[in-house]
């Protein structure tokens, strides 16, 4: 058998804990309640030779990285606690994005630039990002270039004119990033905007973004 007590704020879903590989039988228990903050395994069959995999699914409601480590195995013929397993992280949280103009306001026809700030909770660099951002009353300025301290954003630019904007690939380091894009407007007035949440290859599309507004005057 083994223990495993998982970290504060980490807590099983509920249901199956199954057992897969070659051999592998009788292990308790079948299931684990909602809330669980440990397993303990006990009985089965350990193949000689080979290996067993154990499953279940856990959740967390905060934010952040949870490191887990496992209690070694004891088994009747070894008589002693095995040691114990590596330490596994499991980063939990949404990519929040924010989005600036600057300046805020602008002859029409002249330029601003967007700053979108991408900011990462869960301890973990998450890897191809991607959101999309339709500009009302606004284009993209030229030479279009796209800036920030993001890596892998593509387009590396967009063409002048496009009325919005659709960003691949992103990788986004624990903590925060930033893109950047220049954009134009003749519309005058108040033009308020928002973007999309960011998804990325390991997590949901997160909340959208703040509205900021740009000003234009004549």
């Amino acid at each position: 058998g083994l223990t495993d007590p998982f970290p504060a704020n980490l807590v099983a879903t509920g249901g199956a804990v199954t057992v897969t590989g070659a051999g592998c039988a009788g292990f308790a228990p079948a299931t684990i309640g909602a809330g669980a903050t440990s397993l303990v395994l006990t009985a089965g069959t350990l193949p000689a030779n080979g290996a067993c995999t154990v499953t279940l699914a856990v959740r967390s409601a905060v934010a952040g990285t949870f490191n887990n480590t496992s209690g070694g195995v004891t088994t009747i013929q070894t008589g002693t606690t095995g040691p114990a397993s590596n330490t596994a992280g499991l980063g939990v949280g949404l990519i929040n994005i924010q989005k600036n103009f600057s300046p805020t306001t602008i002859l029409a026809g002249g330029t601003s630039t967007i700053t979108y700030t991408l900011t990462n909770p869960t301890g973990v660099v998450q890897t191809g990002g991607t959101f999309l951002d339709t500009l009302i009353n606004m284009t993209v300025a030229a030479p279009g270039t796209v800036g920030g301290t993001c890596t892998g954003v593509s387009p590396a630019s967009f063409a002048a004119g496009a009325t919005a904007v659709n960003f691949t690939g992103i990788t986004i380091p624990a903590g925060s990033c930033t893109i950047t894009v220049p954009i134009t407007s003749s519309t005058i007035g108040a033009l308020p905007n928002a973007t999309n949440g960011v998804t990325t290859s390991a997590l949901p599309q997160g909340p959208g973004s703040n509205t900021d507004i740009l000003n234009v005057v004549a």
